[in-house]
């Protein structure tokens, strides 16, 4: 059975699994905007649901495959949303930066 890709995020960053969506959440955030981003967090972090339910659906990715589409699915929900305050602030996580960990699975 292939390993998902959470074990391979906690292993490479060297932390533990139940920082797992903290971590990558952090780590995807658009540099830009990362202040604005963490302290919308902790005052509201329903802002960022959809960016979390993409973090815990790369987790149990299993495949570089399936990594790249759950996120073209969020960027398409992200379209659909119509959230200027994400896409045009960039509050949110980045396809790209998430995109550089895609190397942590095999196919």
């Amino acid at each position: 059975m292939s390993q998902k890709f959470k074990q391979s995020f906690c292993h490479y960053v060297q932390g533990p699994e139940e920082h797992f969506e903290r971590h990558l959440f952090r780590h995807g955030l658009h540099r830009i905007s990362l202040p604005v981003s963490l302290i919308l967090f902790w005052i509201n972090p329903q802002f960022f649901e959809l960016d979390l339910l993409l973090i815990r659906r790369l987790g149990v990715s299993t495949s570089r495959r399936q990594f790249r589409g759950e996120i073209e699915n969020y960027r398409r929900n992200l379209r659909r949303s119509g959230n200027v305050l994400k896409r045009r602030l960039l509050l949110r996580v980045s396809g790209e930066r998430l995109l550089q960990f895609e190397g942590l699975l095999s196919d």
